[in-house]
């Protein structure tokens, strides 16, 4: 399954990885709640492919450095 990393924000990808089912649990994505997994990881079957929110470097510093952006429904698009 193909994992693509996306900034929740910019929609930005960051990267991918190509997982087998097995090596998922190396991931680190067991530690997360059926809530929390559900709100990072959509998976899309007919592509084979799973989408991680994640936020990029550039985002980050944005909301850090402007903590009023966190109010807007969409901060930086």
């Amino acid at each position: 399954m193909k994992m693509v990393y996306y900034c929740k924000y910019c929609n930005s990808v960051l990267g991918q990885i190509e997982a087998n089912p097995s090596e998922l649990d190396h991931l680190g994505f067991w530690i997360l709640t059926p809530e929390e997994r559900a709100d990072i990881i959509s998976v899309n079957e007919v592509l084979h492919t799973a989408y991680v929110k994640t936020v990029c470097e550039y985002c980050e510093t944005a909301l850090r450095d402007n903590p009023q952006l966190f109010l807007a429904h969409t901060p930086l698009q």
